[in-house]
């Protein structure tokens, strides 16, 4: 493995764990069950990305090949479970101005990553690699679309507050 792509990999766990700790906070303060609800999952799909890509960025720093397949992928259906979760959202439960900045951040961070990982996959060598960046862009855009969601919903049922 080249140094170029093993700094990616650097660079890619360390804007995870970004994300990770966001949505750690987020979920921490938000007053909305469901927000918290969403955070906390998010939490949890950014755990798997750290986990799985330290998990790979150790094996090539030890001079280790790219596995011939991926063992990670995205589990959910983040729109089937958003119109389910959407069945069960109390609608006089109030968003804070807090939980909503926190929602346009999240989106914008996924669509970040989302546009990271394009560019990676772009620039891979390797196939492996390619289809890793290529699946992870999209697993980024099923949150940035799911978080969109959440915020259209509570906006739509005027569940936004001022603080």
């Amino acid at each position: 493995m080249d140094d170029a792509g093993i700094q990616a990999l650097i660079e890619v766990v360390f804007f995870e764990k970004e994300g990770m700790d966001y949505y750690r906070m987020a979920a921490e303060r938000a007053l909305n069950p469901a927000t918290r609800a969403l955070f906390e999952m998010l939490v949890e799909d950014e755990k798997k990305h750290v986990d799985y890509l330290s998990g790979l960025h150790d094996r090539l720093s030890a001079g280790g090949e790219w596995p011939d397949e991926i063992t990670i992928s995205p589990e959910k259906d983040f729109k089937a479970i958003f119109v389910e979760a959407s069945r069960s959202l109390a609608k006089d439960i109030s968003v804070t101005a807090t939980e909503t900045e926190a929602l346009e951040r999240a989106i914008e961070m996924e669509n970040k990553g989302r546009a990271m990982y394009l560019e990676l996959s772009e620039k891979a060598s390797n196939q492996t690699e390619k289809r890793l960046y290529a699946m992870l862009a999209e697993w980024e855009l099923g949150h940035a679309n799911y978080i969109q969601d959440y915020y259209n919903y509570f906006q739509d049922h005027g569940l936004f507050m001022n603080e």
